[in-house]
């Protein structure tokens, strides 16, 4: 995650906490990689933490992808 130009984390549908995701979503951030969090209002990783590290968080995963692109493109 350290070495990426962005995180794309896609948790929608989840039904158990992912402690590897959350671990990347802190990794990424403290390397200043950007991080679009894809995720429904009431996920099982809906916490301040993971708030706080993602620069988007969305609930559709064509617009993250759209964002991405942007990210990746400018």
């Amino acid at each position: 995650c350290g070495n990426s130009d962005l995180l794309l984390v896609n948790l929608l549908n989840t039904k158990h906490i992912s402690i590897g995701s959350v671990m990347e979503i802190a990794w990424a951030d403290w390397a200043r990689v950007p991080i679009v969090l894809v995720m429904e209002k009431h996920n099982v990783h809906a916490h301040p933490f993971i708030f706080d590290c993602a620069g988007w968080v969305v609930d559709d995963l064509q617009l993250a992808l759209r964002i991405t692109v942007c990210i990746l493109t400018t």
